[in-house]
């Protein structure tokens, strides 16, 4: 004989609730005939020795995929007989005569659907929100998102969740709760059963939309009760984004992709979302505030200029960038790419780039925010992405389009996925190393991170299996790719000179060598660069205060660190890795330049960060300081024109101050002098004094000058040549311009 009703519940990891939710079924001895059916969406699968051995009569079925709420009860559906189903999670207690009230109420009325029982909590209360109309847009906006957290009885999320039903009747509703329904089983297949997309949530607003659009009613029978102990199930899940990805997926199927849109943007809004919206908004400021006008553009930015706007017209690909500080080692091209891809779209405009790399930094502190989120928290996050956005040579580096300007952002997804390898998500190996090649190639010392992963390696000792180990090696060999192609008629000295160099530096700083002449010397002077680009990171105008916050905040960390549990140390690890193995390693090299800091500009804020969210915890004044930092660290941008020297400066900064030269508008003025005057003929473009030092401290003034049209020739007979203010011009020289700046000199070849 077919059972009338068939009760299907699906499993996830809750053996306990379920055995509780079973017996209550069979406690209450319903009337009707009745089947139970249990799919196991676990994929552990270990209930069902003891479920056949508790339960005998239950129908056990194996999903053998975690499809989702929906998949697992069309499942179940599939081999149920019932003329009714009954949808019940695992969580639950059903109350005696529930059934068989559920079962009397359809039967009554053939244009019933869908009933449901009452939801009570464990404390008998009838859950206040129960059953609800119809989802349409305007209804989502303001029940689903802020603006019913902040305005909860506006007319549309009244209505929507039907706030003025007592609960002491039967009420007629648009959707039912998903946690327990009965539906007759041909208008089940009739309305084409769940839908799969919808993994866990909105489910059941699709199903009964279509019910609806049928013809039929639904109801919530106050009658019928059941026990509902909330979210025993969905917790041992990431629901956030199931929540979201099945919400848009409701509004795109029955309302539109535009509707679909516009509702997610509204309902994702938070309070985290906002603050962060707001300090990507401040960020995006700091970073491309006259970008125009006071961009930083100095000679070996203009290398980089020179050598992608070349690349272009050639329509050839560079395969090493700048020489470093190492004579025989060059920076890899990734930089010299990056700008490329600016100068194709910006149509060579010198601000392109800058724009481009200033972009890259914002979208650095959300990933910043995200990177807490996943080792501390969202608080930790927020504070950590604010303060990264408003440190002072944080910005100063964002807005310069350099190699040094995306280490930031390549150092923190490379962290991001170094804690998913080492939590065993291996999908990311390849990823995972590609990014470190990418790094080494922005900046050869960023290979200091090779020695990150070795101390990790040997103390959590990870299993990778032979796919993993390949296909680590070859994301890292595409990373270092054009350093491979140089190499091949360059005798190997980037990729073999790269490792020499730094065995040698360590050798020389621990005075291994023949005449016992050690490197140490110089190690003092390394430790007042390293303190020095601290306190710029942190608190530029009072070295003595960021100190401070650095060393106190550095205390919680490791103190934490030891305090924690195993799971989370990890995380504390990885900061401190981070942190200090770079610094190490620039104290070994006893010369460090300021390229080399970029790379520990993100760990340094989290550690600021995390320092704030631990003492606002216990005081929240803490919140107030961390604000007035913040807001004194944006105005100080101003005051200090952006740390840059330019012609509305009534006083000049002093000599070896914190500035990083003089901005785009006022070198755009000196190149068109010599544009101005050359009036179209070819000419030689020259440094002289402190500009002869190096080759490429007048690439700046070269690009510029081929941009705004001069015509530069080595073999052309007028000669210009620039020197700073204080260098004497040679005799042979005219001076053609001067000023604060800068002088210009002109000579014609006899």
């Amino acid at each position: 004989m077919k059972p009338l009703v068939s009760i299907i519940i699906v499993n996830y990891k809750v053996k306990k609730e379920l055995f509780a939710c079973l017996s209550s079924i069979l406690n209450s001895k319903p009337k009707v005939s009745y089947e139970l059916i249990v799919v196991d969406n676990d994929e552990q699968k270990i209930i069902e020795k003891d479920l056949r051995k508790k339960f005998p009569s239950v129908i056990y079925i194996k999903n053998p995929r975690n499809n989702g709420y929906g998949g697992g009860n069309n499942l179940g559906a599939a081999i149920a007989e019932g003329n009714n189903l009954f949808f019940l999670n695992p969580d639950t207690v059903v109350k005696k005569g529930a059934i068989d009230e559920l079962v009397r109420f359809i039967n009554n009325d053939k244009k019933i659907g869908i009933v449901a029982p009452l939801l009570l909590k464990p404390t008998g209360q009838a859950y206040p929100l129960q059953g609800t109309k119809e989802l349409t847009p305007i209804r989502g906006i303001f029940a689903l998102s802020f603006i019913n957290k902040i305005f909860p009885n506006n007319r549309y999320s009244k209505r929507f969740w039907i706030k003025d039903w007592d609960k002491h009747s039967d009420k007629e509703v648009d959707v039912v709760p998903g946690t327990a329904f009965l539906i007759r089983r041909n208008i089940f297949e009739k309305a084409g059963k769940f839908d799969e997309n919808f993994f866990l949530y909105f489910e059941e607003f699709d199903l009964c939309k279509r019910v609806k659009e049928l013809g039929y009613k639904i109801f919530i029978n106050h009658s019928a009760q059941v026990v509902h102990i909330w979210e025993s199930s969905t917790k041992q899940v990431e629901t956030n984004s199931h929540f979201s990805k099945s919400r848009f997926l409701y509004f795109r199927k029955h309302f539109g992709l535009i509707h679909a849109i516009f509702v997610q943007i509204i309902t994702e809004v938070n309070k985290y979302s906002l603050f962060m919206f707001l300090v990507l908004l401040l960020a995006g400021f700091l970073r491309l505030y006259k970008l125009d006008q006071w961009m930083i553009l100095i000679g070996d930015q203009g290398w980089f200029y020179l050598s992608a706007r070349d690349a272009i017209l050639s329509h050839t690909i560079p395969l090493v960038g700048i020489p470093s500080s190492v004579v025989w080692l060059r920076q890899g091209p990734l930089a010299t790419y990056l700008i490329m891809i600016a100068f194709l779209f910006g149509n060579f405009n010198p601000v392109a780039p800058g724009i481009l790399f200033a972009l890259l930094d914002v979208v650095t502190v959300y990933l910043i925010y995200n990177l807490c989120k996943i080792y501390f928290n969202k608080t930790v996050g927020l504070l950590a992405s604010a303060f990264y956005a408003t440190s002072t040579l944080v910005v100063v580096n964002a807005r310069m389009p350099y190699h040094t300007s995306a280490i930031p952002l390549l150092s923190t997804i490379f962290f991001t996925l170094t804690y998913l390898v080492f939590q065993k998500k291996r999908n990311v190996i390849f990823l995972f190393f590609l990014t470190l090649g990418f790094l080494i190639q922005l900046e050869l010392s960023n290979a200091v991170l090779i020695g990150v992963l070795l101390i990790l390696y040997i103390f959590y000792k990870p299993k990778i299996n032979k796919n993993n180990f390949i296909e680590g090696i070859l994301g890292f060999l595409i990373g270092i790719l054009p350093f491979l192609l140089y190499d091949i008629s360059h005798r190997f000295v980037q990729t073999l000179g790269l490792p020499l160099w730094i065995i040698n530096r360590t050798r020389l700083f621990f005075g291994l060598t023949l005449n016992k002449n050690s490197t140490t010397v110089n190690f003092p002077n390394a430790l007042r660069v390293i303190s020095e680009a601290i306190g710029r990171i942190i608190f530029p105008s009072l070295y003595f205060v960021a100190a401070i916050l650095f060393f106190v905040a550095l205390i919680i960390f490791i103190y934490k660190l030891f305090k924690v549990d195993k799971n989370n140390q990890f995380s504390f690890v990885l900061i401190v890795l981070w942190i200090f193995v770079p610094l190490l390693s620039y104290g070994i090299h006893s010369t460090p330049g300021s390229a080399y800091f970029p790379l520990i500009f993100a760990p340094i804020c989290i550690m600021i960060g995390y320092f704030f969210w631990y003492f606002s915890t216990k005081f929240k004044a803490m919140l107030f300081v961390f604000i007035l930092l913040i807001v004194y660290s944006t105005f100080y941008f101003f005051k200090t024109s952006f740390f840059t020297i330019n012609s509305d400066m009534k006083i000049l900064p002093p000599y070896g101050s914190f500035t990083t030269g003089l901005v785009l508008k006022d070198q755009e003025d000196i190149a068109s002098v010599i544009v101005k005057d050359a009036n179209g003929s070819k000419f030689q473009l020259k440094g002289g004094g402190f500009y002869g030092i190096f080759e490429s401290n007048i690439d700046n003034y070269k690009y510029l000058i081929l941009y705004q049209g001069g015509r530069i020739s080595g073999s052309a007979k007028v000669v210009y040549t620039l020197y700073i203010p204080s260098d004497k011009i040679k005799k042979n020289e005219l001076l053609l311009y001067k000023s604060r700046f800068i002088q210009i000199a002109k000579r014609t070849i006899l």
